[in-house]
């Protein structure tokens, strides 16, 4: 695969970390660097099969800030005459770790540079202003809500985890607080239907609704007040799983450090000895790796 000048050594660094229609985008660009330099980003994605905001992502995990930044970057850097010395983009596989954690690494700066913090800022007074807080989720996002769950306990805050399709209805459905309560999803897919189900059940109960989507294009995005969108990748080489648990988590560390900065450190404190009391008394005092935990 022919390449050139600066930033076609940037994308054969990075190539093994890109997802499939970045990889397009890449060969693309490779092949055609002078279109690609004049080119606007719908130009592109038509080319190359994909959407605007994929060129944009693209462009990002090459460390530019954007589609504008890499094609300034291009012309200035252009070999004279417009020859281009020619490299070869990586083929054989890199380390297994080296490339996952390069990919998962890829899906947390584009989640750091598409994420809204006003819509962080808004879920975060909406969650410490709430008497009770509602968390629902379904399939492998479970694991995340159990996170944040336990992290809320541990701030002070009345959490009720809601996992099965029928408690979540009833219990919402039963909610006598709706203007004190608030409901937060996580469903990467924003597809699920028991989550669907429990959303419009809220916001027709009038609790106000937060979701954790993959997607600002989902089903799910209807039924939310503050939608906190991953904008995740896609890859056939990688576990997409994978990829938006660790994103979802960060989504959830961001509202649990938001919500401490403005309790204060004195607050927190004494909370977590509070909490930290209670959950000593459930572990076994011994010798050995687990006797900390």
């Amino acid at each position: 695969m022919e390449t050139g000048s600066a930033v076609a050594v940037r994308i054969s660094k990075a190539y093994r970390g890109l997802s499939a229609a970045e990889r397009r985008i890449a060969d693309f660009t490779v092949a055609n660097q002078d279109v690609y330099a004049h080119a606007t980003a719908e130009e592109i994605a038509r080319r190359t099969e994909t959407s605007a905001a994929t060129v944009i992502r693209f462009a990002r995990s090459l460390g530019f800030r954007g589609l504008t930044d890499m094609k300034v970057f291009m012309l200035e850097n252009a070999a004279p005459g417009g020859e281009h010395a020619e490299i070869e983009l990586p083929e054989e596989p890199d380390s297994l770790i080296r490339e996952t954690l390069e990919y998962n690494r890829g899906c947390v700066n584009d989640l750091a540079a598409d994420i809204e913090e006003t819509q962080v800022l808004a879920a975060v007074d909406a969650l410490a202003g709430a008497k009770t807080i509602y968390i629902l989720a379904s399939g492998t996002s479970g694991g995340a809500a159990l996170c944040a769950c336990d992290a809320f306990l541990k701030l002070g805050l009345r959490c009720v985890l809601l996992t099965d399709a029928i408690f979540q209805v009833m219990t919402l459905s039963a909610c006598d607080d709706p203007e004190h309560s608030v409901v937060l999803g996580i469903c990467h897919s924003g597809r699920s239907r028991d989550v669907l189900d429990a959303m419009q059940v809220a916001r027709e109960k009038g609790i106000r609704t937060i979701g954790i989507i993959g997607s600002e294009d989902v089903p799910l995005a209807r039924w939310l007040d503050i939608p906190l969108v991953l904008h995740s990748r896609e890859s056939a080489s990688f576990s997409d799983t994978m990829a938006a648990r660790i994103c979802e988590l960060y989504v959830i560390s961001f509202l649990c450090a938001g919500i401490a900065r403005d309790m204060g450190e004195e607050a927190v404190d004494g909370i977590r000895r509070e909490v930290y009391g209670g959950i000593s008394k459930k572990r076994v005092k011994g010798h050995g790796p687990d006797s900390a935990s």
